[in-house]
């Protein structure tokens, strides 16, 4: 059975491979690298990994610390003061 779609509909997509617009399109690269985006943020990522960062960490997950404890708590303090506008910002 022969498809009865029109010419230009999707399901017709092996008979029109063309190359991708996106490869050479300027708008979808870094106009100073010529990398697209996943490229250049994987190698931030890895220069980021190289400095001892952890990028892509979720914060409050894991293990009790006491330097975890004192974050949050300074967090939750934070966020009462500035509900009850006493925040160290305003003053």
């Amino acid at each position: 059975m022969k498809c009865q779609c029109l010419p230009t509909s999707p399901f017709r997509w092996r008979e029109h491979c063309e190359p991708s617009t996106f490869a050479n399109d300027p708008l979808f690269r870094a106009p100073s690298t010529g990398k697209t985006n996943s490229e250049a943020q994987t190698e931030q990522v890895q220069r980021r990994r190289e400095q001892g960062e952890l990028p892509g960490h979720i914060h409050n997950l894991g293990k009790p610390t006491a330097a975890r404890e004192a974050q949050l708590l300074a967090y939750k303090q934070y966020g009462t003061n500035v509900k009850n506008g006493k925040s160290k910002r305003n003053s």
